[in-house]
């Protein structure tokens, strides 16, 4: 026991059993249960469970403890009471009824009622435990918070603000939640900043804080990549912070964060003056980076008639990379001198089987014994009618392979004349064909075709050898591209219609079908490759089973 009195106090707190370490353990415990696979209801119902226990836990700390000053701990109820209420709504809403949650919905402003409560409290226990004489230090502490305000301005709050698909009033609330992070940010700041607090309770409440706060700024990262969904280990992060609030106000040590103790002015100190004035270059040099911010990287564009011309094209060294399909994976193994270095779309959302308006044909078992239009015998239309057949248990000769081209006008004089029942075509045609009443997209092949390489980007051995950093930038380009399509449709859609002159109704449900298809990481999964694979025996494009790690490669990925 000699060795445990050496231990400063507030860690001396840590080891003795106390009720707060119980609620401590039993929480987090609570909180692991957030990683497992569930639905929505089950993370919404577990978010309530743990809020409610963390509001539980406020109020007997107050009623155990009395500490002197209890206004702060009563801030916190208050701003618990209302998470509470905006998270039962948020449940009811989305996670039993089915309904859609905005940023203006009641329980997200619910929600955010807590950031002003909690803002109070940690003014108050400032104020008191100073003795009032922390304003110097809180002084500092907005300085300090100020320059990572300006980090989330450029990082996420800008983002949110440009955002030309979101309403005004869901722009404010988004960009509210932030702004309240960083006035936390400040208190925690302060708090850390403030000489003789040093408790238990007071390491709860910093470590409290500053999950909330990563918590908070990673989730705003993932959901401007449109990347977030309820129930990923992420979310655990909110819960574990408010068992921490919680069991900071079981600690013994609460009542120190309200205790007056004489505090001295802060000296200007070389520690200190360093600090404040790297705070306040934040900003200046956000900006220059700002400037050289972005991926830029000149490229020339070529359209080719096929894919056979882009590698062509590639093997002369007339182009450095080439956008092509999956299947051409198989023109390495014959000598290319390319890789793939780059899964775009593993799925093939782009392509799909369009049948006439008045088409009796209306779900996939009704093309069995069908004449289905492809482009061209062996190519991947051809293959993918193959597959079609071989999923739905139809045999070689389940339909009738019709090959007619890749000119759009064949594929719709075809349809109208009836002389195909159905056709492989490009997702805008189907959808413009709907618009005109002409046609109906029966099925995208995404839907039942798998991961097979919808767009791969190839790179020639020259870049690769020659300019390696020149093909790591064309990929974090066209990376940081997929991620502001991602966070900006409405001005991505008009982007592609300049292109497409396409309708705004059909290029938004086209932009719709192909974003959720594209990879956020360029990576080659498995099941992709197990697919080719099998593909290029169907095609006969090898004589031998291939080595596919030998067909792509991944080092150019950032």
């Amino acid at each position: 026991m000699q060795r445990l009195t050496r231990l400063p106090s507030f860690a001396l707190d840590f080891v003795r059993p106390a009720p707060w370490l119980f609620f401590l353990f039993s929480g987090l415990l609570i909180c692991a249960l957030y990683t497992v696979p569930a639905g929505k209801t089950y993370y919404n119902s577990l978010t309530v469970i743990v809020v409610f226990l963390m509001l539980v836990a406020l109020i007997a700390g107050v009623r155990l403890h009395r500490p002197a000053c209890a206004w702060p701990w009563y801030a916190l109820i208050a701003g618990s009471l209302f998470l509470l209420a905006g998270d039962i709504l948020w449940l009811y809403g989305d996670g039993i009824v089915g309904g859609t949650n905005t940023f203006t919905s009641l329980s997200s402003i619910l929600d955010l009622a807590i950031y002003p409560c909690a803002v109070i409290a940690l003014v108050l226990m400032i104020h008191r435990c100073s003795d009032g004489r922390g304003w110097p230090y809180l002084f500092d502490a907005t300085i300090l918070a100020t320059g990572a305000s300006l980090c989330l301005w450029v990082g996420v709050v800008d983002r949110y603000w440009e955002n030309g698909a979101l309403p005004f009033m869901d722009k404010l609330v988004a960009v509210a939640y932030p702004a309240g992070d960083v006035l936390l940010l400040a208190g925690a700041l302060c708090l850390l900043l403030l000489p003789r607090v040093r408790s238990g309770a007071y390491v709860l409440l910093i470590l409290s804080l500053a999950t909330i706060f990563a918590t908070d700024t990673l989730y705003s990262i993932v959901t401007l990549q449109g990347q977030y969904q309820t129930g990923q280990p992420l979310g655990a992060g909110w819960l574990i912070g408010y068992i921490l609030i919680g069991a900071a106000a079981l600690h013994p040590g609460m009542t120190t964060l309200t205790t007056p103790r004489t505090v001295l002015a802060p000296a200007l100190s070389w520690r200190r003056a360093g600090l404040l004035l790297a705070s306040g270059a934040v900003g200046p040099t956000l900006y220059m980076l700002k400037l050289g911010w972005g991926i830029h990287v000149d490229v020339e564009i070529v359209v080719f008639q096929g894919a056979a011309k882009m590698h062509q094209a590639m093997l002369a060294g007339s182009v450095d990379l080439g956008i092509g399909g999956g299947p051409e994976m198989a023109l390495i193994a014959k000598g290319a001198p390319a890789l793939a270095v780059c899964n775009v779309a593993p799925a093939i959302a782009f392509l799909g089987i369009l049948v006439p308006a008045d088409s009796p044909i209306h779900d996939v078992a009704d093309l069995k014994g069908k004449k289905i239009a492809v482009a061209a015998v062996g190519g991947l239309s051809y293959w993918l009618t193959l597959e079609l057949e071989r999923r739905e248990g139809w045999g070689p000769k389940g339909v009738d392979i019709v090959e007619i081209g890749n000119n759009p006008a064949s594929v719709v004089a075809s349809l109208k004349t009836h002389a195909v029942d159905a056709a492989y075509t490009g997702t805008m045609l189907a959808f413009t064909m709907e618009e005109e009443h002409t046609g109906r997209l029966l099925i995208p092949a995404s839907k039942y075709a798998g991961h097979v390489g919808g767009g791969v980007i190839y790179a020639t051995q020259r870049l690769m050898t020659d300019n390696p950093d020149a093909l790591r930038r064309f990929l974090a380009g066209w990376l940081e591209t997929i991620a502001f399509m991602r966070s900006h449709r409405d001005e991505s859609i008009a982007i592609e219609r300049e292109i497409t002159k396409a309708s705004a109704a059909v290029q938004s449900k086209d932009f719709d079908l192909n974003l959720g298809a594209l990879s956020n990481d360029c990576k080659f999964d498995a099941e992709m490759l197990a697919n080719l694979k099998r593909s290029f025996a169907d095609l006969k494009l090898t004589d031998t089973p291939l080595d596919m790690a030998r067909l792509y490669t991944e080092k150019f990925l950032r």
